[in-house]
C-alpha cells in the first residue's frame, strides 16, 4: 500500500514539474490578439475613409495602402498584404492579412495550394468575415514543413484563396494563383 501512494505521489510530483514548465510557454488567445501591431490609421486621399468606416472604427485598421498591398479584390471582398512575419508564432512565419469583406454575406475564407519557394507546405488560416465587417488575421506556414523542406529562408509564395458564402453553400470561389515576393 505505501509503495502504490509513493508511486502515485512520484507521478504527481513529475506531472505537476511538466505542468510547471509548460504552462508559461502557451500562447493564449488573448496574449495572441495582443500581439497583432494595429496599424495607426492615416488618411489618405485615394483611400480615404468613408462616413461608414468612421462609424466602424475596426475598418480604420487598414491603415494606408496601396493597390500593390492588395493581393485580392473581387465582388467587394479586398484582402489586404499587411507584411510577412519571418519569425511569427510558435507554428512558424506568418502572412498577415487585412479582410474587408463589403458584402451582404458572411465569408469562410481559407487558403490553398500554398507554396513556399516552390515547396508545397501546410498552413493554418481560416477565417470567417461577418457581412460589411473586416478583420485582421494571419495565415500561419508550419515551421516542421519548412524544415522537412530544408527551407531556412523564404523567398516567394504562392497560394491560392478560397471563398465562400454562407449564403451559397453550393458555389465556393477559388482565386487565380497569387504570388508574393519577400524581401527583407
Amino acid at each position: 500500500m505505501k509503495k502504490i501512494i509513493f508511486i502515485t505521489l512520484l507521478i504527481t510530483t513529475v506531472l505537476l514539474a511538466i505542468l510547471y514548465v509548460l504552462i508559461p510557454t502557451i500562447t493564449t488567445q488573448t496574449e495572441i490578439e495582443q500581439e497583432i501591431q494595429y496599424p495607426e490609421y492615416v488618411p489618405d486621399p485615394e483611400h480615404s475613409p468613408s462616413n461608414e468606416q468612421e462609424q466602424n472604427p475596426q475598418k480604420k485598421y487598414a491603415g494606408v495602402y496601396t493597390d500593390e498591398d492588395v493581393i485580392f479584390k473581387k465582388d467587394g471582398i479586398t484582402i489586404i498584404n499587411r507584411g510577412f512575419d519571418p519569425v511569427g508564432t510558435n507554428i512558424g512565419p506568418e502572412l498577415k492579412l487585412y479582410i474587408i469583406n463589403d458584402t451582404n454575406s458572411e465569408y469562410l475564407f481559407q487558403d490553398r495550394e500554398f507554396k513556399v519557394n516552390g515547396e508545397y507546405v501546410t498552413t493554418v488560416f481560416s477565417k470567417y468575415v461577418n457581412a460589411g465587417e473586416s478583420d485582421l488575421d494571419r495565415i500561419g506556414i508550419l515551421r516542421c514543413d519548412l524544415r522537412n523542406h530544408n527551407i531556412s529562408i523564404i523567398n516567394d509564395i504562392e497560394f491560392q484563396f478560397f471563398l465562400l458564402a454562407s449564403d451559397d453553400m453550393d458555389n465556393p470561389y477559388e482565386s487565380e494563383v497569387i504570388r508574393l515576393s519577400i524581401t527583407d
